[in-house]
């Protein structure tokens, strides 16, 4: 019998909690020149780079003239300033302030998961369903061999009746037989007795007598040779007709049986083809043979991903963009490329050194502010676009 492994999917996070107080930007707190609060928010740079490349990727920019520039820095500004929740070098463009709560973003990365890895719940439901279908089968295929079993076993106690009366008509057709060979010599006797003492009329009561007990027995195996017969026939059909049915029965169950074993491949296969894109990217070897369980390399993939994660955020803190040419992605992907070498290192290290006091005195002076940097997202793209 097939097991199926029970296949654990990691924790979805919850989208319907209510939201940090800490985590909403409050409209009355932020300053009214972004410029002012540059030097003191330089370590939120990278949390509200993460922020942004989080929820909301830069788009593919198509080719734009010179006379469209305008209205294309206007257009190119609305959704960074949807996703940060600070007005840019032109706030009369954004009359309304968004909101952007903890929750939402978790909601976004949520769905982001989803759409990469897949939804586990219908996969644990399709699998669960699959298992119990498994067990249906087993159970029905086992009640059909019972009923087998049970059909074979009256077919053989009837065949043995009607064997044991088959034996009986013959054994009676034998009596019958000795007892015409009998009688045949009650006539022979009788006859040396006529002949001996000849008497007419004794002599044919008698023989009417004897014709009489012959055609009764003639008649008695006539109807015993007939309901043989009948009785032979009807049980050769009714054997027919119950070997055609089991013949039909065990037919239909083969084939549902090779149904079943053919969707239980193609699951097989879509679950290594889900493990191979899955394992690999993340640096991990994992096959059905492997000694570590299904569940405990899911756990380890987990596990570099939050790595990763932490590691994108401590790039975005520790990351310049004053000194960048391109978007905040871009510069991630380029250093996660290069490896980090050493230079590049110390070079972050100074850039650190610089910012700590500031980021220490941003933390101290307003701890809701801290949380989103977006005044530094908004002075970085003053200097980009000067």
């Amino acid at each position: 019998m097939l097991v199926t492994p029970q296949v654990e999917t990691p924790p979805k996070p919850s989208s319907s909690a209510a939201p940090n107080p800490k985590d909403v930007i409050n409209l009355d707190d932020l300053p009214e020149d972004p410029t002012a609060e540059s030097g003191q928010g330089g370590s939120g740079k990278g949390e509200s780079g993460k922020d942004a490349s989080s929820s909301h990727p830069p788009p593919e920019q198509p080719d734009i003239t010179s006379a469209e520039a305008t209205a294309h820095d206007a257009e190119q500004k609305l959704p960074l300033s949807g996703a940060t929740g600070m007005p840019q070098t032109h706030p009369h463009l954004f009359p309304i302030l968004q909101k952007v709560p903890l929750s939402q973003r978790h909601a976004e990365m949520s769905h982001m998961m989803n759409e990469v890895w897949g939804n586990p719940e219908a996969e644990e439901q399709m699998l669960s369903k699959f298992e119990g279908e498994i067990k249906v089968f087993f159970a029905q295929h086992k009640h059909v061999r019972q009923n087998t079993r049970n059909l074979y076993e009256d077919l053989h106690v009837h065949v043995l009746e009607q064997k044991a009366e088959i034996e009986g008509l013959r054994q009676s057709y034998a009596d019958s037989q000795k007892v015409v060979s009998i009688l045949e010599t009650h006539v022979k006797n009788y006859e040396e007795e006529i002949a001996k003492h000849p008497s007419i009329d004794e002599l044919s009561a008698q023989l009417e007598v004897l014709k009489a007990e012959n055609e009764s027995l003639k008649k008695f195996l006539q109807e015993s040779s007939e309901k043989e017969t009948k009785k032979k026939k009807e049980l050769e059909e009714k054997n027919a007709q119950e070997m055609a049915d089991l013949d039909d029965k065990l037919k239909k169950n083969q084939q549902r049986v090779k149904t079943l074993a053919g969707k239980n491949k193609a699951y097989e296969t879509e679950e290594e083809a889900i493990e191979k894109l899955i394992f690999p990217t993340l640096g991990f070897e994992w096959t059905n043979d492997s000694t570590l369980k299904r569940t405990e390399a899911y756990d380890e993939a987990r596990g570099a991903i939050d790595d990763l994660f932490e590691a994108c955020r401590g790039i975005a803190k520790s990351l310049s963009l004053k000194r960048a040419g391109t978007t905040l992605i871009d510069t991630m992907t380029k250093l996660m490329r290069q490896g980090f070498s050493d230079a590049e290192d110390e070079e972050e290290e100074g850039v650190e050194e610089g910012f700590g006091s500031s980021a220490n005195h941003s933390k101290e002076g307003s701890g809701e502010d801290s949380g989103d940097g977006s005044a530094n997202v908004a002075s970085e793209d003053d200097h980009s676009s000067e």
